[in-house]
């Protein structure tokens, strides 16, 4: 099994910076505790979908809670690099949201690019960045508590691994890097990987967590709606 290791290291801040990062993530929320936040953050997520790993067999879910506005968080659970079976991933807000959707087309864009410049050129081992900017949040289970990480490095990456010169793979990495509980810095993870090998599988992941199935999965009727 090929995972690449993370590639931008996080410089943890004063806690006047956390406060202040967190005040603007979390809406109007002053400084929570570890209850709180498992209370407010991670309250009321629904399963809406999921997607399928290009690194293992399993499907990974897609989840959403939103307020009576509509306005939502996106949380994607991914592959741990740390503990397999830990779970976490990234998670979007709203106001992220369109800019994450752009960058995952660019992202596809340049993959596309590369993947023939890889096949053209004969290139079997190879891993570049890509420079592009990228809005997401970090979450984790650790001890039987949710953690969060509002201030991520999420990196791109594009990567080359080698095999017969018919099975080489060219992979799409979307990292979150190494995580650090808001509240408590001694509580890490090595960060969650989302893998891509096809451009297809990257359209099909675009088209599941857009705007339009977001707001169809809001719109749908409730339970209890159904029954009356």
């Amino acid at each position: 099994m090929i995972i690449k290791n993370s590639y931008i290291h996080i410089v943890r801040k004063s806690s006047l910076f956390w406060s202040i990062i967190l005040f603007q993530v979390f809406s109007s929320i002053p400084l929570l505790s570890q209850t709180e936040i498992e209370r407010t953050i991670f309250a009321k997520r629904e399963w809406m979908s999921s997607y399928p790993s290009s690194y293992t067999k399993e499907r990974f879910s897609i989840r959403l809670n939103y307020d009576k506005h509509g306005k939502f968080r996106l949380w994607i659970d991914a592959h741990c690099l740390d503990e397999p079976e830990r779970k976490g991933g990234f998670y979007v807000m709203e106001r992220h949201h369109a800019e994450f959707i752009k960058t995952l087309k660019k992202a596809k864009a340049k993959y596309t690019e590369w993947k023939q410049v890889a096949i053209d050129n004969n290139i079997s081992d190879y891993t570049k960045l890509m420079d592009f900017d990228i809005n997401l949040f970090g979450y984790f289970h650790y001890a039987n508590r949710w953690h969060v990480d509002a201030n991520p490095e999420p990196s791109i990456v594009f990567t080359v691994v080698p095999g017969n010169p018919s099975t080489h793979k060219y992979l799409l990495f979307i990292e979150t890097n190494k995580l650090i509980s808001y509240e408590d810095e001694k509580i890490e993870s090595d960060g969650f990987l989302l893998v891509f090998r096809s451009v297809s599988g990257i359209s099909e992941f675009i088209n599941t967590i857009s705007l339009e199935s977001i707001k169809s999965f809001q719109n749908k009727p409730s339970t209890d709606d159904l029954f009356k």
